[in-house]
């Protein structure tokens, strides 16, 4: 298949056919509506019970009729910020179907927001929430089922465990195309080696079953129980099943989470809420993106920020806060700034230079602490991936990253156990993670301690 740059691709976008571009809400508010609507989704499955009961077969959800629906405000290569490559179609494809599908939900949850607390208890407020937490997207994964060096797109979509659902889609004849869905409550996605399929692993209080679905037709196909089993305190690896399958990692629809402060009643919402997070697309087949190869320049432009209080973009790493935009490191260590819900303002306890995303030049990984009586006790650390690209400086935000996760010497950060591993990757306001396998012969970094 013939490469083209993402600007031509993008071009043609608006004639494809986005089944899923108007899945987040069915019944919008009538004082804003969202976008039309392309499809009559589904209802999600609806379990019964709170553990998966063994069953003979899982099949798929009927798949959901297509119909065209261009988006009226499409999206150009110059507004995505995205690294400048040549990108197969499918891969143009997939970064407008995820972008309309985004701005989309988007339109419901700024409808939302605006709306007054009686307007929220009203059918239509509660009809609007439900479409965002029920048929919000929440996530999505890569995996080429039916081995054709195109890989289909999974979209979980719900926002609790219990109720995921996760649709399929392929690209074909031009077009983002929907084969069918699957109930994904408690599930995990596995591949199938040299096979036309895939695995669902679901598992939940000691109980499992790991169906196999394929794509047959043109649509998606199975639902096969390859395993049961109850009463169990450690489940049975799908690989032990099917040789070589392994989890395949998921990643989220979003640039950051929709939060409860994002509904505070000011009809405000984080700017780039409605930016989808399309770094693992772009990273199909090149890997990672170079963000530089000069670590003295680098380290120069860091450290104005750091000590000069030189301007920055603040990004979220993980989609938990961070996502200030364009500030200063005064304002972005303050209460509230970086993280909404902070009490006290941040210091820097110590840092680190390493390569991060693996392009030869090094990032600066700060650690942040809360400077305040309770500030230990309410557990406020985090990490932040201070990065320079073409003379810019992006700092990315880890929520979660704490004193319990150390950086290695590869770019990896890990638990203190060292038994699980994160690499990162990063491009201007796009950062995502995927899990990889710990390299045990990689060393700890070592922190310099500040203060």
């Amino acid at each position: 298949m013939r490469k083209k740059t993402l600007a031509l691709l993008l071009a043609g976008i608006m004639t494809l056919s986005l089944a899923a571009c108007g899945e987040a809400g069915d019944k919008p508010a009538p004082e804003s509506p969202p976008p039309s609507q392309s499809e009559e989704p589904s209802a999600p499955p609806s379990p019964t019970a709170e553990t998966p009961q063994p069953s003979e077969t899982q099949p798929p959800a009927s798949p959901l009729p297509e119909e065209p629906s261009p988006s009226p405000e499409e999206p150009t290569a110059e507004e995505l910020s995205l690294p400048e490559r040549d990108y197969q179609p499918w891969q143009a494809g997939y970064i407008g179907f995820l972008t309309r599908l985004r701005r989309s939900e988007f339109a419901n949850e700024s409808a939302y927001a605006a709306m007054s607390e009686a307007e929220r208890e009203s059918e239509a407020g509660r009809s609007l929430w439900n479409a965002i937490i029920g048929e919000g997207s929440e996530s999505y994964s890569l995996y080429d089922v039916d081995k054709d060096d195109v890989p289909e797109l999974f979209v979980k979509f719900g926002d609790y465990e219990a109720a995921y659902h996760t649709r399929c889609y392929t690209f074909r004849d031009g077009e983002t195309v929907l084969l069918g869905e699957f109930p994904s409550g408690h599930s995990s996605l596995y591949t199938y080696p040299d096979k036309n399929a895939f695995l669902v692993h679901r598992a939940h209080m000691g109980c499992a079953e790991l169906y196999e679905y394929s794509i047959a037709d043109g649509q998606l196909a199975g639902g096969e129980t390859l395993l049961t089993e109850g009463n169990v305190t450690e489940y049975t690896d799908p690989g032990e099943v099917v040789p070589g399958a392994e989890a395949v990692h998921g990643c989220r629809t979003r640039m950051i989470r929709v939060d409860s402060f994002d509904f505070d009643g000011t009809g405000q919402l984080p700017p780039s809420l409605d930016t989808p997070l399309l770094l693992p697309v772009c990273e199909w087949y090149d890997g990672p993106p170079a963000t530089g190869s000069d670590s003295e320049r680098a380290r120069g432009a860091i450290l104005a920020v750091l000590e000069d209080n030189a301007p920055f973009t603040g990004v979220s790493g993980d989609g938990f806060y961070g996502d200030t935009g364009r500030t200063t490191w005064e304002e972005y260590v303050q209460p509230g700034a970086a993280y909404p819900y902070g009490e006290y303002p941040y210091q820097v306890t110590r840092y680190v230079w390493l390569d991060m995303n693996r392009d030869g030049q090094e990032e600066c990984v700060v650690r942040l602490t809360g400077q305040g009586e309770n500030a230990a006790l309410l557990g406020d650390e985090a990490t932040v991936v201070l990065s320079g690209q073409d003379g810019e400086v992006y700092a990315y935000y880890f929520r979660f990253y704490n004193h319990s996760y150390i950086p290695y010497m590869d770019g990896t950060i890990r638990s203190d156990t060292g038994t699980i591993a994160w690499a990162m990757s990063f491009w201007k306001d796009q950062c995502c993670e995927s899990f990889v396998s710990p390299d045990e012969t990689v060393q700890p970094a070592e922190w310099i301690e500040v203060g």
